[in-house]
């Protein structure tokens, strides 16, 4: 099921290739701002908008509220190479 996977997710990238490139060029170097409700989601994004887009990732009213969580969700963001503004 993995080879069969691998093809479908090459044929799906390929179908959308024309947009996405050119959005990419649209977006690359601009902010994007994320606002931070849930902490997972944020992350997620912030993921997307950096490696995808070439965006500058911006985070505000972060959650979780207690530093020792939010210590680990930032901790997380750094181990993956990603240092969104926040």
């Amino acid at each position: 099921m993995e080879a069969q996977a691998e093809v479908f997710i090459s044929s799906e990238y390929e179908a959308i290739r024309g947009q996405f490139d050119g959005l990419r060029n649209e977006l690359q170097g601009k902010i994007a701002l994320i606002e931070g409700h849930d902490a997972v989601k944020s992350l997620s994004i912030a993921h997307m908008v950096e490696r995808d887009f070439g965006m500058h990732a911006v985070i505000y009213n972060f959650h979780p509220w207690s530093t020792e969580a939010r210590e680990t969700s930032i901790d997380y963001l750094l181990e993956t190479g990603l240092d969104p503004k926040s």
